[in-house]
């Protein structure tokens, strides 16, 4: 069994300081089938080291591509399996709405909300936030808007198909493929930055430097960003930066309690566990697939109802389709040379839709635009001027 982040404090307050006596929750992690399907790169771009000039790397043999938040930060990401993932941590202060997200220093406050609430490790956002992001509350995971449009926090049996998918495709250190995420877990290696993490000499674990063809063979680049316990504290008690990293699940385990994933300097795996939602926890976002239930587009004699106007667009694309059915589609811009310039997920109705696209930061030229449902998809070319 592994120990919830709870279950340590407890085990610590006896000995070392007296902070509120926490409950022992023991992680009762769900086990999901894993996807199955080679590591497809995504196209969107090329590797890019990072553009804020922080000390760690990402894997210079792997194909990444970008992502942008409502605050313009630029997030690298990564395809595994059948997702895609940020390869960084959220470091967003406002919902994808533009709306402000609560910023919450001050430890009482901190330890008392059961609101959406976000903070820097120790206060400190000049020292912290580029490299290690945001630490969040579940309560903002919870609202459903702190991830970019198109992508969203994922539940913990989307963090167990990832887990399940490396496991299978040989991403423990060691090589193994048997087992799941429960009885085989040797993945964090695969998983973590190869920078930032303290030295370690149990063999295979995270901050080992051996079997080093493993060394953030996923691409996900893990870092130890700590976290903010329930009570306020930063986590120098049980794992501070450098030696832990702790991830939010959207999933609920109680009333009192969500899943998240975390993962240690000196270990192999990457276990499920839950920890009280007050807890302050760094976010990593997956992208939205498109519906598999999603919409038929109408057709009328071969021809799919789909307008695009103006062509030429000069800033703002417009566009109306039609669908028999509630669902979701995917909407491309892409260039000649196959980058995708932008992405949009859109919930639609039955009957007339409509989406637009500000195009305002995209270069003149010759452009496709897609639009796919779970089994139709139509390509148009149009002109930015």
């Amino acid at each position: 069994m592994h120990l919830s982040l709870k279950a340590k404090y407890q085990m610590n307050m006896k000995t070392i300081i007296p902070l509120a006596i926490a409950t022992i929750l023991t992680c009762n992690q769900a086990i999901a089938q894993s996807e199955t399907g080679l590591q497809a790169v995504d196209k969107t771009s090329k590797y890019r080291t990072n553009s804020t000039n922080d000390p760690f790397v990402f894997n210079p043999d792997l194909t990444y591509g970008e992502v942008k938040d409502v605050d313009g930060n630029v997030y690298n990401t990564i395809t595994i399996g059948k997702q895609t993932w940020m390869a960084e941590n959220l470091k967003t202060t406002h919902y994808n709405d533009s709306t402000a997200l609560p910023y919450v220093p001050d430890f009482t406050v901190w330890s008392g909300t059961t609101d959406a609430a976000f903070c820097w490790y120790n206060n400190d956002e000049g020292t912290y936030k580029n490299t290690y992001g945001a630490l969040y509350n579940w309560f903002a995971v919870n609202s459903k808007k702190i991830a970019p449009v198109g992508w969203h926090v994922p539940s913990f049996k989307e963090w167990t198909i990832m887990e399940n998918y490396l496991i299978s495709n040989g991403f423990n250190y060691d090589g193994t493929t048997t087992g799941n995420s429960e009885t085989n877990n040797k993945i964090a290696k695969s998983l973590s930055a190869t920078t930032n993490w303290e030295k370690a000499t149990v063999s295979g674990s995270v901050g080992n430097e051996d079997f080093p063809t493993k060394r953030n063979a996923s691409g996900f680049t893990a870092l130890p960003g700590s976290h903010r316990d329930q009570n306020g504290y930063f986590g120098t008690l049980i794992a501070g930066i450098g030696s832990g990293g702790f991830w939010w699940s959207s999933s609920e385990y109680d009333a009192v309690s969500a899943f998240n994933l975390d993962m240690y300097y000196n270990e192999v795996a990457l276990p499920g566990t839950n920890n009280y939602k007050r807890c302050g926890f760094s976010v990593r976002c997956v992208k939205d697939s498109v519906s598999t239930t999603a919409v038929n587009l109408i057709e009328s004699k071969g021809n799919n109802k789909v307008k695009l106007y103006p062509n030429p667009v000069i800033n703002q694309l417009q566009i109306n389709y039609e669908s028999t059915e509630p669902g979701k589609i995917q909407i491309e811009i892409i260039d000649m040379h196959g980058k995708v310039w932008d992405q949009l997920i859109q919930s639609s109705q039955s009957g007339t839709n409509h989406a637009s696209i500000s195009l305002v930061q995209l270069p003149a030229g010759l452009y496709l635009f897609s639009l796919q449902s779970s089994n139709k998809h139509k390509i148009i070319k149009f002109i930015k001027n």
